[in-house]
């Protein structure tokens, strides 16, 4: 684990690579927390219910979906105990977490799933999955556009690999789908060496490997302006009655533009990136400082 000292230090760093920005003020994070939680949990419940539709199939028809399935299973924490989902380092604070503004926890209101029925015990908590979506968007200082453009990510990866959300990956599915945002949202965006010194639970090795495996599956990184724009109204729906003025950032035409422009660059490098994360690559324990992305 790294020092607080050294977490501070890089925190500080990303006040000055986001031009000025920081990351989002407390209450903002708090809103944007609660609706990426209240998003992930849809798709959690959807999960569950694709998970069980698969589990009903005929063996032929589950030996026809196996897909990314090895790729995926990097992302599954094992239970730790029968009967008991694990616990990262970052999650394991729910019993404790408290925001800064308020001096309480995020909203502890379990979500109801409404037309997909209430909250099942194989689906995490509303608050678990806000307390660890505090924590990271607080560490990496990640801007509210990055949840909006991870949330497309995290979709991409679900569709495209065949791997739906669950109560053993939506954790490092999210991580990883967050740094991979920040990388095409951020000016200069931190490398998963820098990632790696702020996190608790992963170190360089894990998050190149996740990286590694999710790239593989999303297949591109591409994201212009009316996907953007399709997640944010889905996000601002979910938006909490105490909200007040806060709502879900828009981009401008020339916003868009810029992301799109960023993502279509990334795109362009992505081979030769994923080639730099293999576990054997030379480049792969540094995570290929000079290609920053």
């Amino acid at each position: 684990p790294i020092s607080g000292s050294a977490v501070a230090s890089k925190r500080d760093m990303a006040v000055d690579r986001n031009g000025g920005r920081g990351g989002l003020a407390s209450a903002e994070c708090e809103q944007v927390v609660q609706c990426f939680a209240a998003a992930l949990q849809i798709k959690l419940q959807l999960g569950v219910a694709s998970a069980e539709a698969v589990a009903t199939r005929p063996m032929c028809g589950q030996m026809q979906d196996q897909g990314w399935s090895d790729e995926c299973a990097i992302f599954r924490i094992p239970a730790q105990k029968a009967g008991k989902r694990p616990k990262s380092a970052l999650s394991a604070m729910t019993e404790s977490s408290t925001c800064a503004s308020t001096g309480t926890p995020p909203s502890s209101k379990r979500w109801k799933a409404g037309d997909l029925g209430d909250e099942r015990a194989d689906v995490p908590s509303n608050f678990e999955v806000q307390v660890f979506l505090l924590e990271l968007l607080r560490t990496y200082r990640l801007e509210a556009e990055v949840a909006i453009i991870a949330l497309i990510y995290i979709d991409r990866f679900v569709e495209r690999s065949g791997e739906p959300l669950s109560s053993d990956n939506w954790q490092r599915v999210t991580l990883i789908a967050l740094i991979s945002a920040s990388k095409v949202w951020d000016e200069d965006p931190f490398d998963n060496a820098e990632f790696a010194e702020m996190s608790p639970s992963y170190d360089v090795r894990d998050i190149n490997a996740f990286e590694h495996a999710f790239l593989q599956c999303v297949g591109d990184v591409v994201i212009n302006g009316p996907m953007y724009t399709k997640t944010h109204f889905f996000m601002q729906t979910l938006m909490s009655k105490d909200a007040g003025n806060f709502s879900m950032p828009e981009l401008d035409e020339d916003r868009a533009a810029e992301l799109e422009e960023s993502s279509l660059k990334r795109q362009t490098e992505l081979l030769d990136y994923i080639e730099c994360l293999e576990p054997d690559s030379p480049a792969s324990s540094e995570n290929a400082r000079g290609l920053r992305h």
